[in-house]
């Protein structure tokens, strides 16, 4: 993954989504959406994982499902360990990662508002540009895409949510008017290292469909 040149936003870590997005933008509601098991946590993961220590950009992550120790197991089994002598850059990539600033919260039976109050207080002490949150249908109330699009506003940094789509992403906004990019998730049968992210929704500008690696 790399960054690219010219972006006006914060950059995801893969290029040909930053090509069609410029990046995340300040104020933007950007959703993942995406069936059970297809690599939306993964994604958001890697995500993180990028911004955080590549671009050295400080990040919040609200993991409404996963534990902290589950987050960085995730994280380490994309590094498809498969050599001994691998391990040493393993051991070396967890340090990276602990001290990178990137602020995990595993709260469990958080409501938006809580999260909010917790992002104010990290912007204003760890200047906290970006969060993500994953995974929406476990706040305590399901907020409405319009609530979350204020927030990002009121906050004025781009907020990612992953979102699980059972019966279509409908189900869970009643429409998608105010968020800025809609990200559909969906993974090729067989294949457990890539997915196919469809840009479904990007403002005024062009949609897209890309491929993306989430095992090495």
């Amino acid at each position: 993954m790399e960054a690219k040149k010219n972006i006006k936003g914060i950059p995801s870590g893969y290029s040909e989504i930053d090509m069609v997005t410029s990046g995340w933008k300040p104020s933007d509601l950007i959703v993942i959406a995406g069936r059970l098991e297809v690599g939306k946590t993964s994604f958001a993961l890697l995500m993180a994982r990028y911004i955080a220590v590549d671009e050295n950009i400080p990040l919040a992550y609200f993991s409404l499902d996963l534990s902290n120790v589950q987050l960085v197991s995730r994280l380490l089994d994309a590094e498809k360990i498969q050599r001994p002598d691998e391990w040493k850059r393993l051991d070396k990539d967890v340090n990276v990662l602990m001290d990178a600033p990137l602020y995990v919260d595993d709260t469990q039976e958080m409501s938006l508002a809580d999260i909010r109050t917790k992002v104010q207080e990290l912007v204003h002490q760890h200047n906290v540009q970006i969060i993500i949150i994953d995974n929406l249908q476990l706040l305590n109330t399901t907020p409405s895409c319009h609530s979350l699009k204020d927030m990002a506003v009121e906050l004025n940094i781009p907020i990612i949510v992953v979102s699980q789509q059972d019966d279509g992403i409908v189900s869970q906004f009643k429409d998608f008017n105010d968020a800025d990019i809609v990200l559909s998730v969906n993974r090729p049968d067989g294949n457990d290292r890539d997915a196919q992210v469809v840009i479904s929704k990007n403002g005024k500008d062009e949609t897209g469909e890309v491929m993306i690696r989430l095992k090495k």
